[in-house]
């Protein structure tokens, strides 16, 4: 894994075909989206949680804070199967990649933020990285997912995005316990969908027609 100092994110998200500060695709008329979620979410028995918002407006939970394994390995398989050769890993600017001291006792409740803390700790990284991450194939299923379990163990939104001109993908592991997909590639973001096990459920985020008005 490969520490990337903050000030070198937007080369590399420009290169990927992303707007530096929106980190959408900027020159394309039609992104296609998906999201993933758990088909069963993991019930709530006490601890720090958090609750799911949807895009039409509805809440559910609380649900625990904790890993997904199934959301932070999904992610992992899909970069796998699409022949992604460099993955960046970067959170929303402004943002830290490690819980500053006020939250400390806070996350210590929970036993996944611990493990990924450690792991980030013992790569050097202080308070106040807000850099990025290069991962290699051979780091997806091992490293990949558990920068994912950041977010799902309370932490940030983390944006996987592939480092490659022939696909143009991005997967956000979401806080609200799901995984956004975006791509201008529709029959990219269709073999994701086909790739989704039985444990997830795909959506695809489709606007409704709006039919034109007759001039009066």
């Amino acid at each position: 894994m490969q520490i990337v100092p903050r000030f070198d994110l937007p080369r590399l998200l420009s290169r990927a075909g992303l707007d530096a500060a929106s980190r959408e695709f900027p020159d394309q008329i039609e992104i296609h989206r998906l999201t993933v979620r758990e088909t069963t979410p993991l019930a709530y028995v006490s601890g720090p949680a958090r609750k799911a918002v949807y895009p039409d407006g509805r809440v559910e939970g609380p649900y625990p804070l904790a890993d997904r394994p199934a959301l932070s390995g999904f992610i992992a398989t899909v970069m796998t199967e699409i022949g992604a050769e460099r993955i960046l890993a970067t959170v929303p600017e402004g943002t830290f990649w490690l819980n500053n001291k006020s939250m400390a006792d806070y996350f210590a409740e929970v036993p996944d933020a611990v493990r990924v803390c450690r792991f980030l700790r013992s790569r050097g990284l202080t308070d106040r990285f807000q850099g990025g991450f290069l991962l290699v194939p051979s780091q997806f299923s091992t490293t990949l997912p558990l920068l994912a379990a950041q977010t799902y163990s309370g932490g940030a939104d983390v944006l996987f995005t592939v480092l490659k001109p022939s696909i143009r993908l991005t997967a956000v592991a979401c806080h609200h316990f799901d995984i956004h997909f975006a791509s201008p590639d529709a029959a990219l973001v269709q073999r994701i969908a086909a790739l989704t096990p039985p444990s997830l459920t795909a959506e695809t985020l489709a606007f409704p027609e709006i039919p034109e008005l007759s001039p009066e």
